[in-house]
């Protein structure tokens, strides 16, 4: 064919016009799986923005605390229950650690009929938890208390949703090897997301109430430093008063009736307000010295 001549066949036309269609449903079926992974993300992030908002106006977090501390509690209680089976001290000294690391509380064991009875000593756990939070409040007040467990809830929502962030991510590109294994990337997504997700709100609620049992609040009294009221008279008389000690040798030693009279000889000798009058010209800095010696007054008598 000449060159630059239009390539027109049947045949080469439908082939082209057939890969062209294979591209584009290959690029429509990867941005609708964009789409939906993007979905996924939206939903978790509509979640998280609900609960802070409604954090932000809660005037009552310290029930949410309450019910956080309640499943923990719940958890090792099922977990001490389960072990106290085969080893009852085993399991009461792994509930004993669990508490005081959690919650900074100490169980008491003294009572072996409780010990027995699970539920009773979720109970008294519980109990004695939520009136040491209650006790923390009526110490600083309700509002104070609600405005630090906002605070940690929102600090601890917003680091660990970053993090949630970049797992999401990292997922989004691993699940793509599933396909290897006859499952699909998108369900794969959809389910390891979700679990990542709870875990993470697991993780903020355990946090936040782990922090409010351990923090320890202590009213100090009124050590509150009152501002010095310096005055330049009162700075003037420490001076005076520094002077005269170093003359009557002794620090802080008070003035002879000598020192009284020749200060108030002084004072009365001393012109309220006095005027300086120039009896000669000034001399500019550039202008001969009067001394006579030639050279400027600048370089010579005006150093």
């Amino acid at each position: 064919m000449p060159t630059g001549e239009a390539i027109f066949h049947p045949m080469l036309n439908k082939s082209i016009e057939g890969a062209q269609k294979k591209v584009e449903e290959r690029n429509f079926e990867i941005r609708k799986h964009l789409l939906e992974y993007d979905d996924v993300l939206n939903q978790q992030r509509k979640f998280i923005y609900e609960q802070r908002d409604a954090i932000l106006v809660d005037t009552g977090l310290r029930k949410r605390v309450n019910e956080a501390t309640d499943d923990i509690v719940g958890d090792y209680i099922e977990s001490y229950n389960q072990t106290a089976r085969n080893d009852q001290d085993e399991a009461l000294k792994d509930l004993t650690e669990q508490l005081r690391a959690k919650f900074g509380f100490v169980l008491n064991t003294e009572d072996d009929r409780e010990l027995k009875n699970p539920e009773t000593l979720e109970k008294r756990i519980i109990e004695e938890l939520e009136k040491e939070l209650a006790d923390k409040e009526a110490l600083i007040g309700t509002e104070y208390m609600n405005l630090i467990i906002r605070d940690n809830y929102l600090n601890s929502i917003d680091r660990k949703w970053l993090d949630h962030l970049e797992n999401m991510e990292a997922l989004r590109e691993a699940v793509y090897l599933r396909h290897y294994a006859q499952k699909n990337p998108l369900t794969e997504y959809k389910v390891e997301g979700f679990q990542i997700f709870e875990k993470m709100i697991e993780e903020i609620r355990q946090e936040i109430a782990s922090r409010l049992h351990l923090i320890r609040i202590q009213i100090s009294g009124d050590n509150q430093r009152r501002p010095l009221s310096r005055s330049i008279g009162a700075n003037a008389n420490a001076s005076h008063s520094s002077i005269g000690s170093f003359d009557g040798g002794s620090l802080g030693a008070a003035p002879t009736q000598q020192q009284q009279a020749s200060s108030a000889m002084n004072r009365a000798s001393r012109p309220e307000a006095a005027t300086v009058v120039r009896s000669q010209p000034k001399v500019g800095r550039n202008d001969p010295c009067p001394c006579g010696s030639g050279k400027k007054y600048k370089h010579c008598h005006g150093k």
